[in-house]
C-alpha cells in the first residue's frame, strides 16, 4: 500500500498540496516562453479555450454528482458512499479526466511549456488514484465497479453498459 495510507488519520494531504503545486506551475508555465510557432499560434488558442470550456463543465458535473462524497483528499470521506452515476458510469476519475482536459486546454492556449508540469500533474493524478482505488476497495464492493467501469480516466468499450430493467 502507499505510505499515504498507512494511518486512518492520514487523509493523503501530501497529495493534495503536490496537486495545487503542479497546478500552479502549468498556469506558471503558460506565461513562459516559448509560445507557439506562426500558424499554430493563430489556431492552438481556441481549440485550448475549447478543451479548456468542456473540462471546466466535465469538473463541475462530476463534483456536483458526488455530492458530500466529495473530497480532494485520496482518502474517502467517512459519510461518503461509491457514486456509479453521471459521468462516473462512463470513467473511474472524470474530476481528473477534467483537469487534464482543462489544463491541456490551458497548455494549447498559452505556450508548450505548461505541457512540461503537466506531465508530472498527469503522472501524479494517475498514482493518486491508484491510491484513491485501494482504500475505495478496502470500504465498498469496488472491485465490481471497476469491472463495470473499466477506464480509470478515458471511456472504454464496456464502459456504461445500458442497464437491464
Amino acid at each position: 500500500m502507499h505510505a499515504s495510507s498507512s494511518s486512518p488519520e492520514d487523509r493523503g494531504g501530501r497529495w493534495v498540496v503536490a496537486q495545487f503545486v503542479l497546478m500552479a506551475l502549468v498556469l506558471v508555465g503558460g506565461w513562459l516562453p516559448p509560445g507557439w510557432p506562426g500558424a499554430a499560434d493563430r489556431v492552438l488558442p481556441s481549440i485550448g479555450a475549447v478543451c479548456s470550456l468542456l473540462g471546466l463543465l466535465l469538473a463541475a458535473w462530476a463534483w456536483r454528482t458526488l455530492e458530500r462524497a466529495a473530497t480532494a483528499y485520496p482518502r474517502p470521506r467517512e459519510d461518503g458512499r461509491l457514486i456509479e452515476t453521471g459521468p462516473y458510469e462512463y470513467v473511474r476519475h472524470p474530476i481528473y479526466s477534467a483537469g487534464l482536459l482543462f489544463f491541456a486546454g490551458y497548455a494549447l492556449a498559452t505556450s508548450p511549456t505548461a505541457f512540461v508540469p503537466l506531465l508530472a500533474l498527469a503522472l501524479l493524478w494517475r498514482n493518486k488514484a491508484a491510491l484513491e482505488e485501494e482504500l475505495l476497495a478496502e470500504r465498498y464492493e469496488y472491485r465490481d465497479y471497476r469491472a463495470r467501469v473499466p477506464g480509470a480516466f478515458v471511456p472504454r468499450p464496456g464502459s456504461a453498459s445500458p442497464s437491464v430493467d
